[in-house]
């Protein structure tokens, strides 16, 4: 089994977690939201309102899984959400140190709760992910730049968002379209660029992260990030409609 590169950022939290569990397949899906605040004194986020984000986000990352699991056809376990947050984007940052090369698949929510869906896996375990998906039909010297690989992780990927997205707008009585899936690959610093421009992400603004693991039964441990990045005026069109906003 390939040992998981050191990450200064989730060392602390996610290697305690892989040893006391046992787990020998993780896979880690962070459902993301993002608001603008002066400072944490001042974020307007109540207790109240971060459980029930933390709720939308068990119920959005229960339905991702259930409908991964139904496209592999291999058992997929969940494991209880958990909220951890950044002080700034130079955290978020943090949180891919450690991957030289990432793949990214996103769709946009292009209106009401207006925001971008996004999986990130690390080059090398996107490989992976699509040769098991795949199965014989990949060759030996498959790359990531293979259409037929590209093709598998978009619709795989496309999956998750439109389950997840579902069961988001179930819970807030909103119909919620995605567009089709896009990829990328390339270096890290490169794709996070590209995310900060796509979702307006400033240094000041404070970003609260739910974090779910769930463990794949596959031959090979394969590591990702499932976020959901709305814009700062969509969370408070979610917050009022789970009626827990300020106003």
């Amino acid at each position: 089994m390939r040992a998981r590169k050191p990450n200064p950022f989730r060392i602390g939290l996610f290697f305690a977690l892989d040893e006391s569990m046992g787990m020998l397949y993780n896979t880690y899906i962070f459902i993301l939201w993002r608001y603008t605040m002066a400072d944490e004194k001042q974020s307007g986020l109540t207790q109240i309102q971060v459980d029930a984000l933390r709720e939308i986000s068990n119920i959005g990352a229960g339905s991702a899984v259930t409908a991964l699991a139904q496209f592999i056809r291999k058992p997929v376990e969940l494991e209880p959400t958990a909220e951890v947050i950044f002080n700034s984007t130079a955290d978020f940052r943090m949180l891919f140190a450690g991957m030289p090369l990432v793949s990214v698949v996103s769709s946009k929510i292009p209106d009401k709760i207006a925001g971008h869906l996004l999986v990130i896996f690390e080059q090398e375990d996107t490989v992976s992910l699509a040769k098991l998906l795949l199965g014989e039909q990949a060759s030996s010297e498959f790359i990531i730049t293979d259409e037929l690989g590209i093709s598998a992780i978009k619709e795989v990927s496309g999956v998750m968002f439109s389950a997840y997205s579902a069961a988001m707008g179930n819970m807030a009585s909103m119909s919620l379209m995605i567009t089709p899936p896009s990829f990328d690959t390339g270096a890290t610093t490169m794709v996070f660029d590209e995310l900060s421009v796509n979702q307006s992400i400033k240094e000041e603004e404070i970003t609260i992260c739910f974090e779910s693991s769930f463990s794949i039964n596959a031959a090979i441990r394969i590591p990702g990030y499932m976020l959901f990045v709305p814009t700062p005026v969509s969370l408070n069109v979610l917050l009022k409609s789970l009626g827990v906003n300020n106003t």
